[in-house]
Formats: structure tokens, sequence, C-alpha cells
């Protein structure tokens, strides 16, 4: 909805967030997981990540 006071209506990505979270039908974890294994080099600095 567009309004003086919806600011998020404003911001280009908005629109992008709300079609993809239309249809959930549960509560959006706010913890994700990296899709792809960490490079050996940020492993070598970070050695606390997962693979």
């Amino acid at each position: 909805q567009r309004g003086p006071n919806n600011f998020l209506a404003r911001l280009w990505w908005f629109p992008i967030f709300r079609y993809f979270e239309k249809n959930v039908g549960g509560v959006v974890p706010r913890q994700y997981d990296w899709p792809l294994p960490w490079p050996r080099r940020f492993l070598a600095k970070h050695p606390n990540r997962d693979s």
C-alpha cells in the first residue's frame, strides 16, 4: 500500500520480498545457513566456521 507513512513501499527491494513471502505458511527463521561451502581462505581466518 502506498502512503506517506509507508517507508517500505519506497524501497526498490520491498516488492520482491513481499512477493517471496506471500505464501509462507509458518514463521520465517531469523538465522540462515550459508548455502555454499566456505572458501578455504576464509576458513583459515575463521576456524570456528563449519564447512
